[in-house]
């Protein structure tokens, strides 16, 4: 019993190192600068369905619906929960407005 035990703690120890690891991850101005790379310049929102169904909620009525976004001095992020966000309507997005993957 006692070999198990050994071999059981060395493994859970490999994985802990190898999940400490993984956890490292790239400093945030990598990420940051990862971010900016693939950001989107999005001019309109057009929405279509690819078949049609009389339960489909109308493409207008989905446009203006307001979402809460994060504005950047570069673009629109998804917030996280304790961001203040900026409210507007799909349907109305403003000039050379860019976006940003969360």
């Amino acid at each position: 019993m006692k070999s198990w035990t050994s071999a059981t703690a060395a493994r859970v120890t490999a994985l802990s190192i190898g999940l400490g690891a993984l956890s490292a991850g790239p400093p945030a101005q990598a990420l940051q600068a990862n971010r900016e790379r693939h950001s989107y310049p999005i001019s309109e929102i057009v929405l279509e369905y690819s078949l049609d169904h009389p339960r489909h909620i109308p493409p207008e009525e989905i446009l203006d619906l307001e979402v809460g976004l994060v504005s950047t001095e570069e673009g629109f992020v998804a917030p996280r929960p304790v961001d203040r966000t900026y409210r507007m309507k799909l349907s109305t997005l403003p000039p050379n407005a860019r976006f940003f993957p969360s």
